[in-house]
């Protein structure tokens, strides 16, 4: 069963994320990001630049540390947590069979761990709501952080998930921890590898 949940859990790090596109990730520089409404194309662009910098710089830092170099540029983008949950949502109900979240729950069930009105799905997206900081989305190519983060965990985050980023350029980490029913343990070992 550990390795259904490495392949419940993990399998929410990177994938697209559903919904209205999120505002630009703030500048280092303490100034404030306009809001995701704006006016004109400029301040867009202007702001769309600053939080493509932030990432960049912070990209620069992981690349040194992991002697792996960027294949490609990252954009920045911040995110309500109201956000993430509905990724995480979208994520369970996309990528991961509903027999294996059923079992999960039958699992913590049997071993008497959780109370009887107990609900995983619920209990899952409501931690992901309070814990999820940031995440890389491979297919855009794009590092999405909560808006709420103070600046250190702000940092924090994206070095952690940019090492994320940096592994799908080089290994398609995408494809590697897809879910795969006959998979379980190689998608675990994968997951805790990444990690």
């Amino acid at each position: 069963m550990r390795g259904r949940w490495g392949a419940v859990s993990s399998s929410l790090i990177a994938f697209a994320c559903a919904g209205r596109e999120p505002a630009p990730l703030a500048p280092d520089d303490g100034s404030e990001v306009a809001p995701t409404a704006m006016p004109t194309a400029e301040p867009a662009r202007r702001a769309a630049a600053a939080a493509d910098s932030v990432v960049a710089s912070a990209l620069a830092t992981v690349e040194r540390r992991r002697e792996l170099r960027s294949k490609g540029a990252i954009k920045g983008r911040t995110i309500e947590r109201a956000e993430m949950v509905a990724f995480v949502k979208k994520q369970l109900a996309d990528k991961i069979p509903a027999p294996i979240v059923r079992a999960q729950t039958e699992l913590l069930f049997a071993l008497g761990v959780v109370p009887e009105n107990f609900d995983y799905e619920e209990s899952l997206l409501e931690l992901m709501g309070t814990q999820l900081a940031g995440f890389y989305d491979p297919k855009q190519k794009t590092m999405f952080l909560s808006r709420d983060l103070p600046p250190l965990e702000r940092e924090a985050t994206l070095a952690h998930e940019l090492v994320h980023a940096l592994q799908d350029q080089h290994y398609d980490l995408e494809k590697l921890i897809k879910f795969r029913e006959d998979a379980t343990d190689q998608q675990s070992a994968l997951h805790a590898l990444a990690e």
